[in-house]
């Protein structure tokens, strides 16, 4: 059963409301400068989304299996944007780069989950 993610931006440049129907909505969603944001699943995966495109064709990268388990925790870089953090149940937090689609940093990070990033 596919479930309906309700995204709102209150930005000063635009005040939208987007919808997608998903069937593992996300944990997390990290908003990059661009329109653009990232989501986090049960599923393993991380998905970009562009709200500037209409919904059926808004998810314009999906990295299935990204984790072991389910990934709990998504950032952007604040200073390139072409890069996100993400950490999940299998206790590792990995740096992604999105130019390549891949893994450039793996750490295992604790015996327990990754929930949450400092910023």
């Amino acid at each position: 059963m596919n479930q309906l993610l309700q995204v709102f931006c209150l930005c000063l440049v635009e005040k939208y409301a987007y919808q997608l129907s998903l069937a593992n909505p996300p944990w997390v969603i990290s908003w990059s400068l661009l329109q653009v944001f990232c989501s986090c699943s049960v599923d393993k995966s991380l998905r970009i989304w562009d709200v500037r495109c209409v919904p059926s064709s808004a998810c314009k990268i999906t990295l299935d299996s990204a984790h072991d388990s389910d990934v709990n925790v998504v950032s952007w870089n604040s200073r390139e944007q072409h890069f996100i953090a993400s950490g999940g149940d299998d206790a590792v937090i990995k740096v992604w780069d999105l130019r390549q689609y891949k893994v450039i940093q793996s750490v295992l990070f604790a015996v327990r989950s990754v929930s949450d990033f400092a910023t």
